[in-house]
């Protein structure tokens, strides 16, 4: 097994990639294709991208914690992945396909219960948001709430039974990750102003400047909480946020600086396209509104911590817009399958597709130098 990054293992990333682009190309072409054969080999292939995601140092970290979680230690993890090591893990490589792999099949029925393209959503994911999912765990709990959101909003009749497993799998995320908790938030926001959509997109933006200066002075305070005394698991979940609040290990150059940029600006562009639709299109169907909501409510909240809040929040900031992964692989496909806004979805795919592949190719740079 290998232990450290090389070219070589980069370029299997990035060949995995490829051959996912290869498969699902047709989609796109109109009218758009169903190609249930190429989505299965296509689903496959984004797994098989998650399990050997050589292309993120990350990989390599996970592997050598998992030694630790075999022996019971969970260090900085929650322990559910002690858990999965202990029983159902083998080694690393099945490791990371129980964890990873799970995540994705809640990925794949999500956009099932959804009125969306399937293949062109996975065609969007599996090209562009594929490696921001297989690089970190908190996929896992990501996945779990989208799911659970899918199934109170999908095209499935309602019933208790449903409901009651919606919001069990939400609250069950928290204990894949902690900072599920703001994707639960995002989610009960998105819940509470889905009846009036456009209503809400007025008061978000409206509040947004209040939002960041009540942050920018309560942080501070927050962060230098004495947390003695309070309920362990909440205790481990506040010094958690305080390690990526103060990380300081930023990637600098213009390198790095031009591989961020081309992430982030096609999550505000596809929100942008939200706003816009939200506001005018009344035949967007209640479960995609639902997760237009939450890409409007991910990047908005994500963007008070980009801003200077007296201390270093960059980590966390990238960490919660990254939350915005699937939300907006589906609002692209809706978008692009039904035309809206057509021009500047366009726009803002291929601003994702190049920030992916550039990512990819800086990393393919980084392992050679």
């Amino acid at each position: 097994m290998p232990t450290l990054q090389t070219p070589f293992l980069v370029l299997i990333s990035i060949l995995i990639v490829i051959l996912i682009y290869i498969v699902l190309r047709p989609v796109k072409r109109y009218p758009l294709g169903n190609c249930n054969g190429r989505y299965v080999s296509a689903s496959l292939l984004c797994i098989a991208f998650c399990v050997f995601s050589f292309w993120d140092t990350d990989w390599f970290h996970y592997l050598n914690a998992f030694d630790d979680l075999k022996a019971g230690y969970s260090g900085h993890m929650e322990e559910v992945y002690v858990w999965i090591a202990q029983n159902l893990s083998p080694n690393y490589y099945s490791f990371r396909l129980v964890v990873w792999g799970i995540a994705f099949l809640l990925f794949l029925r999500t956009i099932q219960l959804l009125s969306v393209s399937k293949p062109l959503t996975l065609f969007f994911f599996g090209t562009i948001y594929i490696v921001w999912f297989s690089y970190a765990r908190v996929s896992l709990s990501m996945a779990l709430v989208l799911y659970g959101t899918a199934i109170l909003y999908g095209n499935k009749k309602k019933s208790v039974g449903r409901c009651v497993l919606a919001v069990a799998l939400i609250i069950i995320s928290f204990f894949f990750h902690k900072t599920a908790l703001f994707a639960i938030l995002v989610f009960v926001i998105a819940a509470v102003s889905e009846k009036y959509p456009k209503v809400f997109v007025w008061l978000m933006l409206l509040a947004f400047p209040l939002a960041l200066v009540l942050v920018k002075t309560q942080l501070s305070s927050f962060i230098s909480m004495d947390f003695d005394g309070i309920d362990s698991d909440m205790s481990e979940y506040m010094s958690a946020g305080q390690g990526y609040m103060e990380k300081d290990l930023i990637k600098r150059g213009l390198g790095a600086f031009l591989q961020r940029t081309l992430e982030i600006v096609p999550y505000y562009g596809i929100t942008f396209v939200c706003i816009k639709e939200l506001k005018g299109n009344r035949l967007v169907p209640q479960n995609i509104q639902v997760f237009m909501l939450i890409q409007i409510i991910t990047v908005l909240i994500s963007s008070i911590f980009a801003f200077d809040l007296g201390i270093n929040t960059t980590t966390i900031y990238i960490r919660f817009m990254r939350f915005a992964a699937i939300p907006t692989s589906i609002v692209m496909a809706y978008c692009y399958e039904h035309r809206l806004s057509y021009r500047l979805t366009k726009i803002f795919i291929m601003l994702a597709s190049l920030g992916t592949s550039y990512t990819m190719l800086y990393s393919l740079y980084n392992s050679l130098v």
